[in-house]
């Protein structure tokens, strides 16, 4: 087994050699720019792993949250806007 590791690791160190050798800085760039979003990655999967609320849900909770109070605020205004009208039906009526 650790001879198929050593031998997996020796084929992956040409690769990344070749792929260095052909384009370079570019190469360079790409394999920070993974190594970046590979720590993100890792960084949000332990938090998530530790309890804390997965920023996608945290979002999710804000969102419903604030689509409940829009929903109550349309709601008292509707009721307003009848009662109103309802008024306006009776003060029409009686003339």
């Amino acid at each position: 087994m650790q001879e198929q590791y050593a031998k997996l690791k020796a084929k992956l160190a040409v690769l990344d050699a070749n792929l260095a050798a052909r384009y370079g800085e570019r190469y360079d760039d790409v394999k920070k720019h993974l190594d970046s979003a590979k720590t993100w990655y890792d960084d949000a999967k332990t938090r998530v792993e530790a309890g804390e609320p997965n920023p996608v849900e945290q979002t999710q909770v804000e969102f419903e949250r604030k689509l409940t109070e829009a929903g109550a605020a349309i709601a008292q205004r509707e009721k307003r806007v009848k009662q109103l009208l309802k008024e306006l039906w009776h003060s029409v009526t009686k003339l």
